[in-house]
């Protein structure tokens, strides 16, 4: 994995790794989703999601792995958190951010998958774990069929392009932001439109 990061030494870095999976990582999380998107089990993500006096600021779709598995071990994607537990992350983490040397001690997550389609967004927000961790997936790598979709910093006025098997690491008070989807409805129900995988990360008290 390669890993970079962006607003270094300012008050907002940002941690990115593209490839974050490996190609046989990878399949297994496409194996994944792609049970998951069969079934049409979905929430609608306005249901229970960051509001501003009362209303929602997301529109899309949800799937809440808590409620899901009572064991995690049988999901690919969260076995492959493993991935956190690599040194040389810690180290950039640490080195990055000031909240960085509690991350090499985080011990909870919960996992959500967004998946987003024409018109779906979720409006500026924080979020209230201490690491938010996104991976992006689309179906068509490296080309896309849609259009939108990048995470957007408004604190610091950064933009981060939305790229298959891109991993975006942040506190999670960092106001951020999924852009509008914008699609084709030819293309539309067709698993063509823009996953997250979210895995909130924190330390049980």
């Amino acid at each position: 994995m390669n890993i970079e990061v962006i607003n270094k030494n300012t008050m907002f870095p940002i941690i990115i790794s593209d490839n974050w999976y490996s190609k046989e990582e990878e399949e297994k999380v496409w194996q994944e989703l792609t049970f998951f998107h069969s079934l049409n089990v979905y929430e609608k993500s306005e249901n229970n999601s960051a509001q501003d006096n009362h209303i929602s600021l997301s529109k899309g779709s949800r799937l809440y792995y808590d409620l899901i598995f009572k064991d995690k071990k049988y999901s690919h994607i969260c076995k492959l958190l493993y991935k956190i537990q690599d040194k040389s992350l810690h180290d950039i983490v640490e080195k990055s951010m000031p909240v960085g040397k509690i991350f090499k001690d985080t011990d909870w997550e919960n996992t959500i998958i967004n998946y987003y389609e024409d018109n779906d967004t979720y409006k500026s927000h924080y979020d209230y774990s201490l690491f938010t961790m996104l991976i992006f997936f689309n179906k068509h790598n490296p080309a896309k069929l849609f259009s939108g979709g990048d995470l957007y910093f408004g604190e610091s006025d950064t933009t981060v392009e939305f790229k298959h098997n891109r991993m975006v690491l942040f506190p999670g008070y960092y106001l951020h932001q999924a852009n509008k989807v914008s699609m084709n409805n030819e293309y539309q129900d067709k698993m063509n439109g823009r996953f997250t995988i979210t895995h909130f990360i924190s330390k049980t008290p």
